[in-house]
C-alpha cells in the first residue's frame, strides 16, 4: 500500500515546489518593475527640461505603469529595455544619484 502512495505524494510535492517558486519569482519580478519605475522618476526629477515643450517626461508619474510612458520601451516581462528622450529640450546634466 505504501508503494501506491509514493506517486501521489511525489505529485503533491512537485506541485508545492512549483507554487512556491511561482509566487516567489512573480513577487521578485513585480518588485524589480516597481524599482525601475522609481529609478525613472528619480531620473526625471534630476533632469532640467522645459515642461511646456515636453511631450514625454511631463507625463511620467507614479500613477501610470512606466511601460506605458511615452519614451520608455519594455520587454514582455515588463523590464525597461530602452529610453527615447529625443525632443525633450533637456539642458544641463543630472545629479550623481
Amino acid at each position: 500500500m505504501r508503494i501506491s502512495n509514493v506517486p501521489f505524494l511525489f505529485i503533491i510535492l512537485c506541485y508545492c515546489f512549483w507554487m512556491h517558486h511561482t509566487v516567489y519569482f512573480t513577487g521578485v519580478s513585480g518588485q524589480i518593475v516597481e524599482d525601475q519605475q522609481q529609478s525613472l522618476l528619480k531620473l526625471k526629477n534630476s533632469l532640467k527640461f522645459e515642461q511646456e515643450k515636453s511631450h514625454k517626461l511631463v507625463f511620467w508619474n507614479s500613477s501610470i505603469d512606466c511601460c506605458k510612458w511615452t519614451g520608455v520601451t519594455c520587454d514582455k516581462e515588463g523590464h525597461v529595455i530602452g529610453l527615447d528622450l529625443n525632443g525633450e529640450s533637456i539642458n544641463g546634466g543630472f545629479d550623481n544619484s
